[in-house]
């Protein structure tokens, strides 16, 4: 009787990733909670500036998030090649023109 092989174990399965928590939910669960409580003049100053805060914050985000999405495509595409190619053109065209042969 030949030996059975030894049983391998898998290891466990890897945990899933907690949800990504935005800024955004963070001021609103902080909104919420001054809501919450008896708020006066001071409270309510404190929670305008969250509110502006939140939407500087979405502002920002949209921001960089547009700012990827180009950034991106620039990568992913030649197109900071064909941009270098349009100004060698141009230059070459401006040196043609002016006589420039240097």
């Amino acid at each position: 009787m030949s030996p059975s092989p030894p049983s391998v174990q898998l290891p466990p399965p890897p945990l899933p990733l907690p949800p990504r928590v935005q800024p955004r939910q963070i001021l609103f669960l902080a909104l919420r909670q001054l809501f919450s409580i008896k708020t006066g003049a001071k409270d309510l100053r404190c929670i305008m500036h969250l509110r502006h805060g939140a939407n500087r914050l979405d502002r920002s985000n949209e921001f960089l998030e547009e700012s990827s999405c180009i950034i991106n495509d620039i990568a992913s595409s030649n197109f900071a090649n064909m941009a270098i190619e349009k100004i060698t053109d141009a230059q070459h065209d401006q040196n043609i023109v002016y006589g420039n042969n240097g």
